[in-house]
Order: C-alpha cells, then sequence, then structure tokens
C-alpha cells in the first residue's frame, strides 16, 4: 500500500511540472499534449524517440493523446506483428 501510495505521488508531481493542456496547440513544437491516465491533467510531454515504445494507432481522444505522444519528426511507428497495437519508433525510410 505504501508503494501505490508513493508511485501516485510521484506521477502527480511529475505530471505537474509539466506545462498544463487541453489541446494540441497549447504545447511547444516537438511536445505533444497528454493524459498519462483518465485522473491526470493534460500535460505538455516529449515526442517519442528513435527506439521508444508507441503506439501503431491514433491513440488521441478530443485531441489529446492517452498514455504516448507520437514518434517525434522524421520518426513512424513500426509495427511488430499483424494484430499488436504496440510498436517501436523507427526512422522513416
Amino acid at each position: 500500500m505504501k508503494c501505490l501510495i508513493i508511485l501516485v505521488i510521484f506521477a502527480i508531481a511529475t505530471t505537474q511540472i509539466r506545462a498544463a493542456c487541453n489541446q494540441q496547440s497549447d504545447c511547444p513544437p516537438g511536445s505533444c499534449c497528454k493524459k498519462p491516465n483518465s485522473y491526470m491533467e493534460g500535460g505538455c510531454f516529449p515526442l517519442l524517440k528513435r527506439g521508444e515504445s508507441c503506439y501503431v494507432k491514433d491513440n488521441r481522444i478530443y485531441d489529446v493523446y492517452r498514455e504516448k505522444c507520437p514518434c517525434g519528426e522524421g520518426l513512424r511507428c513500426h509495427q511488430f506483428a499483424e494484430g499488436i497495437w504496440q510498436g517501436q519508433c523507427v526512422e522513416t525510410s
């Protein structure tokens, strides 16, 4: 139980450090507006880098990403296998 409380406090503190947002236009270039989970306010987070785990399908709800930003400029989300909606950011070829 203590571990859960510590994780929740850390998640809230981390989110509050970032600029709050309600849509993509609220965030600077190179970042996206995302909500880490349903209970937290949206915040501006950096776009994913090469090699990071990403979602193949668009995961936006009302112009706010859920859980993960998309891959950064010059990158795309490469699907691991058919039917799997997670992938890895790779260079656009």
